[in-house]
């Protein structure tokens, strides 16, 4: 009897647990970016490279013939929205882009959408977004650190990595733009 309350306590506090959490990222300052990474919250938690968009499609695709001279296309929505069975008819290049990412959510697909699918070439196009704090905060050297270790991975299974300028982006969107001249400089 003397233990009832706290055991009631304990099975309260217990209960009220198991309720889902409301994640709170912290601000940016910039209250659009705040908003865009709010309602990115699932895929940073669930799927941070976003490993489900190729899965099928990884699978489905051949290993390449001896002779093909497959090349991966590597990066962000500049990436994504290149259509190149319409600009490179009957070439065995792939696009493995996704709107949005960063290098670190690079770097967590690239064995899947690179390395398993045997290319000669890698074209990465990437750094935009990191630039612009997507995934939160990037400082210019881990950026740098994350190019470094595609391109590690790329020479350690025997393929060449080809790296695209940083694009200079302006406020295309009424979102507030914080891909600033300078740290776009500094990563090309």
């Amino acid at each position: 009897m003397r233990h009832q309350p706290v055991i009631r306590a304990a099975l309260i506090l217990l209960a009220l647990s198991a309720y889902p959490q409301q994640v709170t990222l912290p601000s940016t300052g910039h209250p659009s970016l705040d908003q865009y990474r709010a309602s990115r919250i699932a895929v940073f938690t669930d799927d941070f490279g976003e490993l489900a968009r190729y899965r099928a499609a990884n699978a489905a695709l051949k290993p390449p013939a001896p002779d093909e001279n497959r090349v991966i296309f590597f990066g962000d929505s500049i990436t994504d929205m290149w259509k190149l069975q319409d600009y490179f008819a009957g070439k065995p290049y792939i696009n493995r882009g996704i709107s949005g990412q960063t290098t670190p959510q690079m770097l967590v697909r690239f064995r899947r959408d690179v390395i398993n699918l045997r290319p000669r070439v890698a074209v990465i196009l990437a750094g935009t977004n990191d630039i612009a704090g997507n995934t939160g905060p990037m400082r210019l050297e881990d950026i740098e650190a994350n190019y470094a270790s595609m391109a590690e991975l790329g020479r350690a299974n025997e393929i060449k990595v080809v790296f695209s300028s940083v694009l200079p982006v302006h406020n295309y969107t009424r979102r507030i733009c914080l891909r600033s001249g300078r740290r776009t400089r500094f990563c090309n």
